[in-house]
C-alpha cells in the first residue's frame, strides 16, 4: 500500500496529514486548500516538526523507516533511522507496520515508538539527531525502553506504541496491547540529554473510558493529556477523545466524537483550536480531517467534530 503526505493550507496555519492514495480531496470548507507534497511512502504513520525548524519526521512505518522531509523542499525524502522490524499490523488489518509515533524530547533528540516485533516485545527508543547525510541504525538508540509484558489488574502485553507525546519532564506512549484493556504508559525525563527511566503503565483507557483502545495522543495548553480512543475498526462512530491528569492519570473528561477511528490529535498553535484526524477504515468516505469544537448542553460538555477535508485514511497530522 503506496501512501502520501498532503498539506491543507489556511490563511493561519500549515497543516502536515499523512493519508493514503492519491485521491482529489474534497475540502469544506473553500477556504480550506489542500496539496500534495510527498508520494509513494509506505504506510506512514506519524508526521512531526522538528522544533524551531522547517523539518518533517515521518514514521515510515511499512518500510521501516523514519525519514525527514524540508518543507522549503517537497517531494524529497532523507532517511534519518532505518532498518526498524516490520511485521503485519495487528486485528488483521492488511498492511505492514514498524515505526509508529515520533516525539521530540528537545531539538536534538526524539522518541520513536516501535510496532514491528509484537505485543509484549515493542520498544519505545530514544535516538539523538544524527546528521543528514548519516542516518542511524534502529539498534543505535541512545536508550532503549520497554517492552511491558503482561502483568497484574488485568493488564495484557503492551505494544503498538502507535501515539508518543511529551512534555518538560516525561514522555507518554500509548498502546492498543492485546484484545482487553489498551493503555498509556509514562516515562519520566532524568536529565537535559532525554535520558529517562523505564516506562510505566499508568492510565487503562478501555476500563475509563470504553474505548478499545487509544491512538492519537497529544498535550493540551493547560498541560492535560488528550487521548483519542478509537474503538474496533470495523465498527463505526464510536471513537471518542479524553483529557487525563499527567501526574495521577485520574480522568478529568471523557466525550464521544461521533468519528470512527481518531487516530491523530493536535492543537493548533494560532487558534488553540483541536483538530483530528479520522480514518474511517469501515468507511473511507467519512474519512477526513476534522476540527473538534467544545459544546455545552444541558449543563454537560460535549464535542462536535466539524470536518474540513475529506481525506482517505488519514492517520496522523501536526502544525
Amino acid at each position: 500500500m503506496k501512501f502520501r503526505i498532503a498539506l491543507a493550507l489556511s490563511l493561519a496555519s500549515c497543516l502536515s496529514v499523512v493519508r493514503s492514495t492519491t485521491r482529489g480531496i474534497a475540502a469544506e470548507p473553500p477556504t480550506i486548500k489542500t496539496t500534495t507534497v510527498l508520494n509513494g511512502l509506505d504506510n506512514p504513520a506519524a508526521v512531526v516538526n522538528r522544533p524551531g525548524t522547517n523539518e518533517l519526521f515521518i514514521s515510515e512505518s511499512g518500510a521501516g523507516q523514519v525519514v525527514r522531509m524540508l518543507t522549503d523542499k517537497p517531494g524529497a525524502v532523507t532517511p534519518v533511522v532505518t532498518g526498524f522490524a516490520v511485521a503485519a499490523a495487528p486485528g488483521g488489518l492488511g498492511f505492514q507496520v514498524g515505526p509508529l509515533g515520533i516525539a521530540f524530547i528537545d531539538r536534538m533528540t526524539f522518541a520513536v515508538g516501535g510496532g514491528g516485533t509484537g505485543a509484549g516485545h515493542d520498544l519505545l527508543k530514544i535516538y539523538p539527531l544524527p546528521p543528514a547525510d548519516k542516518p542511524l541504525k534502529a539498534d543505535d538508540a541512545r536508550q532503549t525502553l520497554g517492552p511491558i509484558p503482561a502483568g497484574a489488574d488485568d493488564q495484557t502485553n503492551e505494544g503498538f506504541f502507535y501515539g508518543v507525546a511529551t512534555m518538560p519532564n516525561a514522555i507518554f506512549v500509548t498502546s492498543r496491547g492485546g484484545d482487553s484493556p489498551g493503555w498509556v504508559s509514562r516515562a519520566f525525563v532524568l536529565d537535559n540529554n532525554g535520558k529517562a527511566a523505564d516506562l510505566k503503565s499508568l492510565i487503562k483507557t478501555k476500563a475509563i473510558a470504553a474505548g478499545a483502545g487509544p491512538t492519537g495522543l497529544t498535550v493540551s495548553k493547560r498541560g492535560e493529556l488528550v487521548v483519542g480512543e478509537s474503538g474496533p475498526f470495523d465498527k463505526p462512530h464510536d471513537s471518542s477523545i479524553s483529557f487525563y491528569n499527567p501526574k495521577n492519570g485520574k480522568l478529568l473528561l471523557t466525550m464521544r466524537t461521533g468519528l470512527s477511528d481518531v487516530m491523530g490529535l493536535a492543537y493548533c498553535p494560532h487558534s488553540g483550536n483541536l483538530y483530528a484526524v479520522d480514518l474511517a477504515w469501515s468507511d473511507p468516505k467519512e474519512g477526513g480531517l476534522y476540527r473538534l469544537d467544545a459544546t455545552r448542553q444541558d449543563g454537560k460538555t460535549g464535542v462536535k467534530a466539524i470536518k474540513i477535508a475529506s481525506l482517505d485514511k488519514p492517520t496522523a497530522l501536526a502544525f
